[in-house]
Order: structure tokens, then C-alpha cells, then sequence
């Protein structure tokens, strides 16, 4: 069913998820908010050119991919100090 919203800004919210590589032989994170599902086996991660991770994705050839919870996003960490 198609519905028009007019002319609006329509994005909605996506999900925060926190990809790990190996980098160097130590693993690394780093949160993503661009995250696409292309199939039942494949999904879409976009990261700009300059994150660390992404040297150790391209060696390794691997990744990990791990969505947040909810009750996580409602805890504020700043500099390992709770706010």
C-alpha cells in the first residue's frame, strides 16, 4: 500500500550497530549508524574512508556486527563517567 506523505524529510530511525574488526592483532569497535539489509545473507555496512577499522576489515576479510538494545541506549557514557 503506498501512502502519501508529501514533501517532508522522510528518514526514519536506524539502528545504531557496533562493528568490530581485528586491527594489528587487537580488536577495535566503532559504532555505525549506516546499515542496510541486502539479503538473507548478506547486509551492507557503509563507513567512511578514514576509520581505523577498515584497515582491518580489508586484511582480514572479516567483521562483526552487533545491534544494540534498548536499555543500552539509555545509559550516557562520557569518557567512562555516567551521566
Amino acid at each position: 500500500m503506498k501512502k502519501n506523505i508529501g514533501s517532508v524529510l522522510a528518514l526514519y530511525p536506524a539502528p545504531l550497530v557496533v562493528v568490530g574488526a581485528m586491527v594489528d592483532g587487537k580488536p577495535n569497535w566503532t559504532l555505525v549508524g549506516h546499515l542496510g539489509i541486502i539479503g538473507h545473507d548478506h547486509v551492507l555496512v557503509s563507513m567512511a574512508v578514514p576509520h581505523y577499522s577498515n584497515r582491518g576489515i580489508r586484511e582480514n576479510k572479516a567483521l562483526s556486527i552487533n545491534c544494540l538494545l534498548f536499555s543500552f541506549r539509555q545509559r550516557r557514557y562520557w569518557h567512562g563517567a555516567r551521566e
